[in-house]
Protein backbone atom coordinates (compact mmCIF):
# COMPACT_ATOMS: atom_id res chain seq x y z
CA UNK A 1 0.00 0.00 0.00
CA UNK A 2 1.19 3.11 -0.59
CA UNK A 3 -1.19 6.52 -0.41
CA UNK A 4 -4.56 4.97 -1.76
CA UNK A 5 -2.92 3.23 -4.36
CA UNK A 6 -1.85 -1.01 -4.26
CA UNK A 7 0.54 -3.24 -5.61
CA UNK A 8 0.19 -6.92 -5.10
CA UNK A 9 3.53 -9.38 -4.49
CA UNK A 10 1.90 -12.40 -3.74
CA UNK A 11 -1.12 -14.25 -3.91
CA UNK A 12 -2.35 -17.37 -4.16
CA UNK A 13 -5.00 -19.10 -6.18
CA UNK A 14 -7.76 -18.04 -3.59
CA UNK A 15 -7.46 -15.09 -3.47
CA UNK A 16 -6.94 -14.51 -7.34
CA UNK A 17 -10.44 -16.09 -7.18
CA UNK A 18 -11.88 -13.74 -4.72
CA UNK A 19 -10.62 -10.15 -6.49
CA UNK A 20 -11.67 -11.94 -9.72
CA UNK A 21 -15.78 -12.59 -8.03
CA UNK A 22 -15.80 -8.46 -6.52
CA UNK A 23 -13.72 -6.92 -8.68
CA UNK A 24 -13.18 -8.05 -11.89
CA UNK A 25 -9.43 -7.99 -12.00
CA UNK A 26 -6.55 -10.80 -12.06
CA UNK A 27 -3.84 -9.57 -9.00
CA UNK A 28 -1.30 -11.55 -10.72
CA UNK A 29 -2.24 -9.97 -14.16
CA UNK A 30 -1.89 -6.43 -12.40
CA UNK A 31 2.07 -6.42 -12.63
CA UNK A 32 4.98 -4.91 -10.98
CA UNK A 33 2.99 -1.46 -10.74
CA UNK A 34 1.10 0.58 -8.27
CA UNK A 35 -2.82 0.89 -9.16
CA UNK A 36 -5.43 2.76 -7.13
CA UNK A 37 -7.49 0.97 -5.37
CA UNK A 38 -10.95 2.13 -4.17
CA UNK A 39 -11.99 0.51 -1.41
CA UNK A 40 -12.00 3.04 1.65
CA UNK A 41 -12.73 0.52 4.30
CA UNK A 42 -9.91 -1.64 3.77
CA UNK A 43 -7.58 1.29 3.46
CA UNK A 44 -8.84 2.76 6.82
CA UNK A 45 -8.33 -0.96 8.26
CA UNK A 46 -4.48 -0.94 7.25
CA UNK A 47 -3.90 2.38 8.21
CA UNK A 48 -4.49 1.34 11.36
CA UNK A 49 -3.06 -1.12 11.41
CA UNK A 50 -0.25 -0.31 10.17
CA UNK A 51 -0.27 3.43 12.32
CA UNK A 52 -0.83 1.32 15.38
CA UNK A 53 1.14 -1.78 14.83
CA UNK A 54 -1.61 -3.98 15.54
CA UNK A 55 -3.33 -7.15 13.66
CA UNK A 56 -7.10 -7.12 13.33
CA UNK A 57 -9.80 -8.99 11.94
CA UNK A 58 -12.60 -7.05 9.65
CA UNK A 59 -15.71 -7.14 8.28
CA UNK A 60 -16.28 -5.55 4.29
CA UNK A 61 -19.69 -5.14 2.47
CA UNK A 62 -19.35 -6.30 -1.36
CA UNK A 63 -21.47 -4.24 -3.42
CA UNK A 64 -23.79 -7.51 -3.97
CA UNK A 65 -24.49 -7.26 -0.11
CA UNK A 66 -21.94 -10.46 0.36
CA UNK A 67 -19.80 -10.16 4.13
CA UNK A 68 -16.34 -10.57 3.43
CA UNK A 69 -14.59 -11.77 6.95
CA UNK A 70 -10.83 -11.26 6.73
CA UNK A 71 -7.48 -10.73 8.74
CA UNK A 72 -4.83 -8.37 8.02
CA UNK A 73 -1.59 -8.30 9.49
CA UNK A 74 1.23 -5.43 9.41
CA UNK A 75 4.62 -6.28 8.34
CA UNK A 76 6.63 -3.94 7.83
CA UNK A 77 6.80 0.20 6.67
CA UNK A 78 9.62 1.41 4.32
CA UNK A 79 10.40 4.96 5.93
CA UNK A 80 11.90 6.47 3.26
CA UNK A 81 9.01 5.33 0.14
CA UNK A 82 6.32 5.04 2.85
CA UNK A 83 5.05 1.81 1.24
CA UNK A 84 3.78 -0.32 3.64
CA UNK A 85 3.35 -4.03 3.38
CA UNK A 86 0.46 -5.83 4.57
CA UNK A 87 -0.86 -10.03 4.81
CA UNK A 88 -4.24 -10.22 3.98
CA UNK A 89 -6.17 -13.45 4.34
CA UNK A 90 -10.12 -14.27 3.44
CA UNK A 91 -11.33 -16.57 6.38
CA UNK A 92 -15.09 -16.77 5.02
CA UNK A 93 -17.38 -15.31 2.62
CA UNK A 94 -20.97 -14.86 4.02
CA UNK A 95 -23.68 -15.21 1.31
CA UNK A 96 -26.46 -12.21 0.69
CA UNK A 97 -28.87 -13.28 3.54
CA UNK A 98 -26.67 -16.29 5.28
CA UNK A 99 -25.76 -16.82 8.58
CA UNK A 100 -22.13 -16.99 9.19
CA UNK A 101 -21.91 -19.93 12.08
CA UNK A 102 -19.56 -19.20 15.20
CA UNK A 103 -18.18 -22.46 14.43
CA UNK A 104 -17.63 -21.89 10.87
CA UNK A 105 -15.26 -18.88 12.01
CA UNK A 106 -13.62 -20.85 14.51
CA UNK A 107 -12.99 -23.93 12.37
CA UNK A 108 -11.12 -21.35 9.87
CA UNK A 109 -8.86 -19.76 12.75
CA UNK A 110 -7.89 -23.19 14.41
CA UNK A 111 -6.24 -23.79 11.14
CA UNK A 112 -4.12 -20.81 11.41
CA UNK A 113 -4.81 -19.56 15.48
CA UNK A 114 -0.99 -21.22 16.18
CA UNK A 115 0.48 -19.32 13.49
CA UNK A 116 -0.51 -15.83 14.87
CA UNK A 117 2.69 -14.15 16.47
CA UNK A 118 1.56 -13.11 20.37
CA UNK A 119 -1.49 -13.74 22.14
CA UNK A 120 -4.70 -14.59 20.64
CA UNK A 121 -7.64 -15.70 21.63
CA UNK A 122 -11.98 -15.08 21.24
CA UNK A 123 -14.34 -14.77 23.48
CA UNK A 124 -18.58 -14.05 23.71
CA UNK A 125 -19.72 -10.99 23.99
CA UNK A 126 -22.30 -11.25 26.61
CA UNK A 127 -22.47 -11.00 30.47
CA UNK A 128 -20.86 -14.65 31.20
CA UNK A 129 -17.35 -14.01 28.15
CA UNK A 130 -16.64 -17.56 27.69
CA UNK A 131 -13.54 -17.87 25.95
CA UNK A 132 -14.20 -20.23 22.82
CA UNK A 133 -10.44 -20.12 21.68
CA UNK A 134 -7.06 -19.53 22.67
CA UNK A 135 -3.89 -20.15 21.32
CA UNK A 136 -0.76 -21.18 22.84
CA UNK A 137 1.08 -18.01 23.24
CA UNK A 138 -1.83 -17.00 25.65
CA UNK A 139 -1.11 -20.15 27.97
CA UNK A 140 2.90 -19.17 27.96
CA UNK A 141 1.66 -15.16 28.60
CA UNK A 142 -0.22 -17.23 31.86
CA UNK A 143 2.84 -19.36 32.82
CA UNK A 144 0.49 -22.40 31.62
CA UNK A 145 1.73 -25.29 30.52
CA UNK A 146 -1.69 -26.07 28.54
CA UNK A 147 -5.16 -25.50 28.07
CA UNK A 148 -6.42 -27.43 31.26
CA UNK A 149 -3.76 -25.41 33.27
CA UNK A 150 -5.50 -22.49 31.73
CA UNK A 151 -9.22 -23.23 32.31
CA UNK A 152 -8.14 -23.98 36.18
CA UNK A 153 -6.36 -20.59 36.35
CA UNK A 154 -8.83 -18.19 34.78
CA UNK A 155 -12.28 -20.09 34.53
CA UNK A 156 -11.74 -20.07 30.33
CA UNK A 157 -13.48 -16.32 30.84
CA UNK A 158 -12.11 -13.18 29.59
CA UNK A 159 -13.09 -11.80 33.36
CA UNK A 160 -11.01 -14.61 34.88
CA UNK A 161 -8.00 -13.16 32.63
CA UNK A 162 -8.14 -9.37 34.03
CA UNK A 163 -6.81 -8.66 37.43
CA UNK A 164 -9.47 -7.82 39.63
CA UNK A 165 -8.95 -4.69 40.49
CA UNK A 166 -8.60 -3.39 36.58
CA UNK A 167 -11.90 -5.46 35.30
CA UNK A 168 -14.76 -2.58 35.66
CA UNK A 169 -12.13 0.13 33.90
CA UNK A 170 -11.21 -2.05 31.04
CA UNK A 171 -14.62 -3.24 30.53
CA UNK A 172 -16.26 -0.08 30.50
CA UNK A 173 -13.46 1.23 27.85
CA UNK A 174 -13.86 -1.68 25.72
CA UNK A 175 -17.83 -0.85 25.32
CA UNK A 176 -16.57 2.79 25.11
CA UNK A 177 -14.39 1.99 22.92
CA UNK A 178 -16.16 -0.07 20.70
CA UNK A 179 -19.66 2.50 20.62
CA UNK A 180 -17.19 5.41 18.82
CA UNK A 181 -15.00 3.18 16.73
CA UNK A 182 -15.65 2.70 12.93
CA UNK A 183 -14.04 -0.12 12.89
CA UNK A 184 -15.08 -1.68 16.27
CA UNK A 185 -11.51 -2.10 17.40
CA UNK A 186 -10.32 -1.24 20.89
CA UNK A 187 -7.10 -0.48 22.86
CA UNK A 188 -6.95 -1.20 26.85
CA UNK A 189 -4.01 -1.87 29.16
CA UNK A 190 -4.64 -4.23 32.38
CA UNK A 191 -3.09 -6.34 34.42
CA UNK A 192 -3.06 -9.90 34.64
CA UNK A 193 -1.99 -13.02 37.63
CA UNK A 194 0.31 -15.63 36.34
CA UNK A 195 -0.34 -19.37 37.22
CA UNK A 196 2.88 -18.66 39.51
CA UNK A 197 1.64 -15.13 40.96
CA UNK A 198 3.52 -13.16 38.92
CA UNK A 199 1.46 -9.84 37.83
CA UNK A 200 2.31 -8.75 34.39
CA UNK A 201 1.05 -6.23 32.08
CA UNK A 202 -1.10 -6.84 29.23
CA UNK A 203 -1.63 -4.37 26.09
CA UNK A 204 -5.00 -5.68 24.44
CA UNK A 205 -5.91 -5.08 20.99
CA UNK A 206 -9.13 -6.17 20.28
CA UNK A 207 -12.24 -6.32 17.21
CA UNK A 208 -16.23 -6.83 17.70
CA UNK A 209 -18.16 -8.46 15.55
CA UNK A 210 -21.51 -9.53 15.21
CA UNK A 211 -21.94 -13.39 13.63
CA UNK A 212 -26.06 -12.93 13.54
CA UNK A 213 -28.89 -11.09 15.12
CA UNK A 214 -28.58 -11.96 18.81
CA UNK A 215 -24.60 -13.39 19.07
CA UNK A 216 -21.43 -11.49 18.96
CA UNK A 217 -17.61 -11.98 20.00
CA UNK A 218 -14.60 -10.28 20.80
CA UNK A 219 -10.98 -11.17 18.75
CA UNK A 220 -8.40 -10.39 20.84
CA UNK A 221 -4.76 -9.73 20.60
CA UNK A 222 -2.30 -9.27 23.76
CA UNK A 223 1.57 -9.19 24.73
CA UNK A 224 3.20 -8.55 27.69
CA UNK A 225 4.25 -5.07 28.10
CA UNK A 226 5.74 -5.32 31.46
CA UNK A 227 9.12 -4.03 31.27
CA UNK A 228 7.82 -1.63 28.52
CA UNK A 229 4.95 -0.47 31.06
CA UNK A 230 7.70 -0.17 34.20
CA UNK A 231 10.43 1.90 32.28
CA UNK A 232 7.16 4.31 31.45
CA UNK A 233 6.26 4.33 34.62
CA UNK A 234 9.88 4.82 35.79
CA UNK A 235 9.80 7.55 33.35
CA UNK A 236 6.94 9.56 34.16
CA UNK A 237 7.88 9.43 37.62
CA UNK A 238 11.29 10.98 36.87
CA UNK A 239 9.05 13.48 34.46
CA UNK A 240 7.13 15.05 37.27
CA UNK A 241 9.66 14.99 39.62
CA UNK A 242 11.74 16.97 37.71
CA UNK A 243 8.15 19.40 37.13
CA UNK A 244 7.96 18.90 40.66
CA UNK A 245 10.91 20.23 41.85
CA UNK A 246 10.98 23.43 39.04
CA UNK A 247 7.39 24.06 39.88
CA UNK A 248 7.74 23.90 43.64
CA UNK A 249 7.64 27.81 43.79
CA UNK A 250 4.19 28.11 41.80
CA UNK A 251 0.22 27.78 43.67
CA UNK A 252 -1.14 26.04 40.45
CA UNK A 253 0.72 24.26 37.89
CA UNK A 254 -0.32 23.03 34.13
CA UNK A 255 1.15 20.59 31.64
CA UNK A 256 0.61 21.79 28.10
CA UNK A 257 1.36 17.86 26.60
CA UNK A 258 0.94 19.75 23.03
CA UNK A 259 1.17 23.09 22.11
CA UNK A 260 -0.23 22.43 18.78
CA UNK A 261 -3.84 20.53 19.70
CA UNK A 262 -3.61 22.48 23.07
CA UNK A 263 -4.27 19.79 25.47
CA UNK A 264 -3.11 20.05 28.80
CA UNK A 265 -3.26 18.52 32.32
CA UNK A 266 -3.64 20.16 35.74
CA UNK A 267 -0.49 18.95 37.28
CA UNK A 268 -1.35 21.21 40.44
CA UNK A 269 -3.94 23.48 41.73
CA UNK A 270 -3.75 25.74 44.89
CA UNK A 271 -6.57 25.41 47.25
CA UNK A 272 -8.15 29.02 47.23
CA UNK A 273 -9.11 27.81 43.00
CA UNK A 274 -10.50 24.59 43.85
CA UNK A 275 -14.53 26.51 44.41
CA UNK A 276 -13.48 28.28 40.69
CA UNK A 277 -12.29 24.98 38.74
CA UNK A 278 -13.23 21.43 40.42
CA UNK A 279 -11.67 18.60 39.40
CA UNK A 280 -15.18 17.44 37.33
CA UNK A 281 -15.39 20.82 35.06
CA UNK A 282 -11.56 21.13 34.70
CA UNK A 283 -11.74 17.50 33.14
CA UNK A 284 -13.85 18.69 30.34
CA UNK A 285 -11.87 21.71 29.72
CA UNK A 286 -9.95 19.88 26.76
CA UNK A 287 -7.66 23.03 25.34
CA UNK A 288 -5.67 24.91 28.07
CA UNK A 289 -6.73 27.91 26.00
CA UNK A 290 -10.26 27.13 27.22
CA UNK A 291 -8.95 26.74 30.92
CA UNK A 292 -7.28 30.12 31.10
CA UNK A 293 -9.74 31.90 29.68
CA UNK A 294 -11.64 30.17 32.75
CA UNK A 295 -8.90 31.37 35.21
CA UNK A 296 -9.29 35.15 33.90
CA UNK A 297 -12.77 34.97 36.17
CA UNK A 298 -9.82 35.39 39.26
CA UNK A 299 -8.08 38.26 37.12
CA UNK A 300 -8.75 42.01 38.11
CA UNK A 301 -10.95 43.16 35.24
CA UNK A 302 -8.66 46.21 33.99
CA UNK A 303 -6.12 43.44 33.24
CA UNK A 304 -8.11 40.67 32.01
CA UNK A 305 -7.61 41.73 27.92
CA UNK A 306 -3.91 41.74 28.36
CA UNK A 307 -3.87 38.62 30.02
CA UNK A 308 -6.06 36.51 27.92
CA UNK A 309 -3.99 38.00 25.25
CA UNK A 310 -0.62 37.21 26.08
CA UNK A 311 -1.26 33.75 26.79
CA UNK A 312 -2.76 33.27 23.28
CA UNK A 313 -1.22 30.19 22.10
CA UNK A 314 0.61 32.48 19.61
CA UNK A 315 2.11 34.65 22.21
CA UNK A 316 3.64 31.47 24.40
CA UNK A 317 5.30 29.86 21.27
CA UNK A 318 6.58 32.78 19.56
CA UNK A 319 8.29 34.36 23.71
CA UNK A 320 9.09 30.77 25.11
CA UNK A 321 11.27 30.21 22.07
CA UNK A 322 13.51 32.79 22.71
CA UNK A 323 13.21 33.26 26.15
CA UNK A 324 13.62 30.81 29.33
CA UNK A 325 10.69 31.92 31.06
CA UNK A 326 7.76 33.86 29.57
CA UNK A 327 6.28 35.56 32.22
CA UNK A 328 2.97 37.16 32.07
CA UNK A 329 2.23 39.99 35.04
CA UNK A 330 -1.58 40.37 36.21
CA UNK A 331 -3.29 41.31 39.42
CA UNK A 332 -5.66 38.43 40.86
CA UNK A 333 -8.45 39.08 43.15
CA UNK A 334 -9.45 37.86 46.12
CA UNK A 335 -12.51 38.13 48.10
CA UNK A 336 -10.64 40.45 51.11
CA UNK A 337 -7.70 41.86 48.81
CA UNK A 338 -6.13 42.34 45.37
CA UNK A 339 -2.49 40.79 45.03
CA UNK A 340 -0.26 40.86 42.17
CA UNK A 341 0.40 37.54 40.35
CA UNK A 342 2.53 35.79 37.67
CA UNK A 343 2.05 33.18 34.90
CA UNK A 344 5.09 31.90 33.89
CA UNK A 345 5.64 29.73 30.81
CA UNK A 346 8.88 27.42 30.12
CA UNK A 347 9.06 24.91 26.94
CA UNK A 348 9.76 21.33 27.10
CA UNK A 349 10.53 19.04 24.19
CA UNK A 350 8.52 16.18 24.36
CA UNK A 351 9.18 12.88 22.39
CA UNK A 352 7.43 12.61 18.74
CA UNK A 353 8.92 16.03 18.11
CA UNK A 354 5.63 17.73 20.03
CA UNK A 355 6.39 20.99 21.93
CA UNK A 356 4.99 20.69 25.68
CA UNK A 357 4.82 23.73 28.50
CA UNK A 358 5.11 24.08 32.13
CA UNK A 359 2.93 27.21 33.27
CA UNK A 360 2.95 28.13 36.71
CA UNK A 361 0.95 30.43 38.51
CA UNK A 362 3.22 32.27 41.03
CA UNK A 363 1.94 34.56 43.77
CA UNK A 364 4.63 38.21 43.83
CA UNK A 365 2.44 40.24 45.53
CA UNK A 366 5.36 40.43 48.53
CA UNK A 367 8.02 40.67 46.16
CA UNK A 368 6.04 43.30 43.80
CA UNK A 369 5.40 45.23 47.57
CA UNK A 370 9.04 45.39 48.15
CA UNK A 371 10.00 46.15 44.66
CA UNK A 372 8.18 49.51 45.29
CA UNK A 373 9.28 49.88 48.39
CA UNK A 374 12.59 49.83 47.30
CA UNK A 375 11.51 51.94 44.28
CA UNK A 376 10.06 54.55 46.41
CA UNK A 377 13.26 54.71 48.84
CA UNK A 378 14.86 55.33 45.80
CA UNK A 379 12.89 58.04 44.64
CA UNK A 380 12.87 59.39 48.16
CA UNK A 381 17.02 59.31 48.03
CA UNK A 382 17.17 60.58 44.92
CA UNK A 383 15.05 63.85 45.48
CA UNK A 384 16.99 63.77 48.73
CA UNK A 385 20.34 64.27 47.01
CA UNK A 386 18.76 66.22 44.41
CA UNK A 387 17.94 69.10 47.15
CA UNK A 388 20.92 68.62 48.65
CA UNK A 389 23.15 69.02 45.58
CA UNK A 390 21.69 71.57 44.12
CA UNK A 391 24.15 74.13 45.22
CA UNK A 392 27.31 72.28 44.01
CA UNK A 393 28.99 72.06 40.46
CA UNK A 394 29.94 68.45 41.00
CA UNK A 395 28.66 65.53 43.67
CA UNK A 396 29.98 62.02 44.10
CA UNK A 397 27.43 59.80 45.63
CA UNK A 398 29.35 56.75 47.91
CA UNK A 399 27.18 53.50 48.06
CA UNK A 400 30.00 51.95 49.76
CA UNK A 401 32.23 53.54 51.92
CA UNK A 402 34.32 50.63 53.05
CA UNK A 403 34.36 49.00 49.56
CA UNK A 404 34.77 52.37 48.12
CA UNK A 405 31.95 52.33 45.86
CA UNK A 406 30.32 55.15 44.25
CA UNK A 407 28.74 56.90 40.91
CA UNK A 408 29.39 60.42 39.58
CA UNK A 409 25.91 61.86 40.24
CA UNK A 410 26.75 65.37 38.74
CA UNK A 411 29.88 67.02 36.92
CA UNK A 412 30.29 70.21 35.99
CA UNK A 413 31.20 71.18 32.98
CA UNK A 414 35.51 72.22 33.79
CA UNK A 415 35.35 68.87 34.91
CA UNK A 416 34.32 66.75 31.81
CA UNK A 417 37.64 67.57 29.71
CA UNK A 418 39.48 66.07 32.69
CA UNK A 419 37.67 63.39 33.42
CA UNK A 420 35.72 62.65 30.31
CA UNK A 421 32.47 59.83 31.22
CA UNK A 422 34.43 56.63 29.64
CA UNK A 423 37.30 57.25 31.84
CA UNK A 424 35.48 58.18 35.06
CA UNK A 425 33.03 54.80 33.99
CA UNK A 426 36.23 53.11 34.45
CA UNK A 427 37.21 54.42 38.30
CA UNK A 428 35.74 52.08 40.59
CA UNK A 429 37.02 53.47 43.95
CA UNK A 430 36.11 57.02 45.10
CA UNK A 431 39.44 57.44 46.17
CA UNK A 432 40.49 57.08 42.58
CA UNK A 433 38.29 59.55 42.03
CA UNK A 434 39.69 62.19 44.48
CA UNK A 435 43.17 61.39 43.35
CA UNK A 436 42.61 62.35 39.55
CA UNK A 437 40.64 65.68 40.70
CA UNK A 438 43.12 66.49 43.24
CA UNK A 439 45.35 67.42 39.37
CA UNK A 440 42.68 70.54 39.44
CA UNK A 441 43.59 71.56 43.34
CA UNK A 442 46.25 73.91 43.93
CA UNK A 443 50.15 72.17 44.82
CA UNK A 444 50.88 73.75 48.11
CA UNK A 445 46.77 72.56 49.06
CA UNK A 446 47.02 68.69 47.61
CA UNK A 447 48.43 66.69 50.26
CA UNK A 448 46.20 68.20 52.61
CA UNK A 449 42.84 67.79 50.29
CA UNK A 450 43.91 64.00 49.93
CA UNK A 451 44.22 63.02 53.57
CA UNK A 452 41.04 64.84 54.28
CA UNK A 453 38.95 63.03 52.02
CA UNK A 454 40.23 59.49 53.35
CA UNK A 455 37.28 57.10 54.04
CA UNK A 456 37.78 57.06 57.56
CA UNK A 457 38.11 60.88 57.83
CA UNK A 458 34.89 61.06 55.98
CA UNK A 459 33.04 58.56 58.20
CA UNK A 460 35.31 60.31 61.66
CA UNK A 461 33.98 63.41 60.69
CA UNK A 462 30.50 62.64 59.57
CA UNK A 463 29.44 60.69 62.57
CA UNK A 464 29.63 64.07 64.56
CA UNK A 465 28.84 67.09 62.12
CA UNK A 466 26.34 67.73 59.96
CA UNK A 467 28.80 68.72 57.12
CA UNK A 468 32.10 67.52 57.13
CA UNK A 469 33.48 70.28 54.71
CA UNK A 470 37.40 70.28 53.18
CA UNK A 471 39.20 73.82 51.81
CA UNK A 472 41.09 74.04 48.66
CA UNK A 473 41.72 76.09 45.91
CA UNK A 474 40.88 74.92 42.89
CA UNK A 475 43.24 75.84 39.94
CA UNK A 476 41.27 77.63 36.58
CA UNK A 477 42.97 78.50 33.34
CA UNK A 478 42.77 82.13 34.37
CA UNK A 479 43.13 81.66 37.79
CA UNK A 480 42.97 80.36 41.48
CA UNK A 481 39.29 79.90 43.12
CA UNK A 482 38.69 79.30 46.49
CA UNK A 483 36.32 75.33 46.79
CA UNK A 484 34.97 73.41 49.37
CA UNK A 485 34.34 69.34 49.07
CA UNK A 486 31.69 68.73 51.59
CA UNK A 487 30.52 64.98 52.95
CA UNK A 488 27.06 64.86 54.22
CA UNK A 489 25.53 61.04 55.33
CA UNK A 490 22.50 59.90 54.12
CA UNK A 491 20.55 57.25 56.37
CA UNK A 492 18.18 55.03 54.18
CA UNK A 493 16.48 53.53 56.90
CA UNK A 494 17.12 49.87 56.29
CA UNK A 495 20.69 49.76 57.75
CA UNK A 496 22.40 51.14 54.48
CA UNK A 497 24.00 54.33 54.55
CA UNK A 498 25.19 56.58 51.60
CA UNK A 499 27.66 59.59 51.09
CA UNK A 500 27.12 62.69 49.31
CA UNK A 501 30.49 64.60 48.33
CA UNK A 502 29.73 67.65 46.91
CA UNK A 503 31.83 70.53 45.39
CA UNK A 504 31.32 73.90 45.83
CA UNK A 505 32.67 77.36 44.49
CA UNK A 506 33.27 79.36 47.61
CA UNK A 507 34.93 82.16 45.84
CA UNK A 508 33.00 84.97 46.26
CA UNK A 509 31.91 83.94 49.77
CA UNK A 510 35.79 83.52 50.83
CA UNK A 511 36.78 87.29 49.26
CA UNK A 512 33.92 88.89 50.47
CA UNK A 513 35.04 87.70 54.07
CA UNK A 514 38.76 88.57 53.39
CA UNK A 515 37.66 92.23 52.38
CA UNK A 516 35.27 92.62 55.70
Amino acid sequence: MNGDCTRYVRTNQSYRDFFMRFFGLDPSAIGPDFVKYDAPFLKNVVKICCEQGIRTFYDEKMPDGSIVHSFARPIDKNPVTGITAVAIAVLSIREPGERLLAEQILSVIEQFGEYIPGGFFIYKADKDEELLYANKAVFDIFGCDGLEEFKALTGFTFRGMVHPEDYNSIFSSIEEQIQESEADLDFVEYRIIRKDGDIRWIEDYGHYIEYDDQNSLYYVFISDITEKHEQAESDKALHSAVIEALTKAYDSVWLINDIETQKFELFRIDKEMEHLMPANIAAKLEKFTQALAFYSKLVFEEDRQFFLEATSSENIVRNTESKLIYAVPFRRVFEKDIRHYKVEFTRLNLPGGKTGIVAGFKNVDDEVQREQTIQHSINQRDAIIEALTRTYDSAFLITDIKEERFELYRVDENTVHFIPSQEAAKIKKFSNAFLNYSKLVMKEDRDQFLSAVTPENIIENTSNKLIYSVPFRRVFENGVRYYNVEFSKIDLGNGDVNYIAGFKDVDEVRNGKQLD
